[in-house]
C-alpha cells in the first residue's frame, strides 16, 4: 500500500480492494448517475433547440425588413450631407426698419470715432 512515512504514507496503488470498491460504487449508483446525465443532456439539447428557434426568427425578420427596406446610397435617395449642399445663396443685409432698433456699444472708442459712427448712423444729421 505505499511507504510509510511516519504518520502516513506516500505513493502505492490501490491495489484489488480499491477495483472492487470502485465496481460496486459503480453499480449503486450507476442507474441514478445515468439517469442524470440522460436528464442533463435532454434540458441541454431543449435550451439548444429553443435558442436555435429563436435566432433563426431573428435572422428571418432581419432579411424580410433588409429586404423592404434597401440600403441605398444617400445621393440615391436624394438626401445628401451637409458636406457636399451646396452652399445657400448669400442675402445682402438689410437696412434697419423704423420698427427695429440697433444697440450698439461705443465705449473704448476715441471720441471722433464714436461722433463718426452716429454721424454715419443717423445720416450725418
Amino acid at each position: 500500500m505505499g511507504v510509510p512515512d511516519g504518520a502516513h504514507t506516500h505513493g502505492g496503488g490501490g491495489g484489488l480492494a480499491d477495483l472492487v470498491l470502485l465496481g460496486i460504487g459503480v453499480v449503486l449508483v450507476g442507474p441514478a448517475v445515468t439517469a442524470a446525465l440522460v436528464a442533463l443532456v435532454h434540458v441541454l439539447f431543449v435550451v439548444a433547440a429553443a435558442v436555435a428557434a429563436v435566432a433563426t426568427g431573428g435572422v428571418v425578420a432581419f432579411g424580410v425588413w433588409r429586404w423592404r427596406h434597401p440600403v441605398t446610397a444617400p445621393w440615391e435617395r436624394g438626401e445628401l450631407s451637409a458636406a457636399v449642399r451646396p452652399p445657400l445663396p448669400r442675402r445682402e443685409p438689410q437696412a434697419i426698419s423704423q420698427g427695429q432698433h440697433l444697440h450698439i456699444h461705443l465705449a473704448g472708442l476715441p471720441e471722433d470715432a464714436q461722433a463718426e459712427v452716429l454721424s454715419r448712423l443717423t445720416g450725418g444729421q
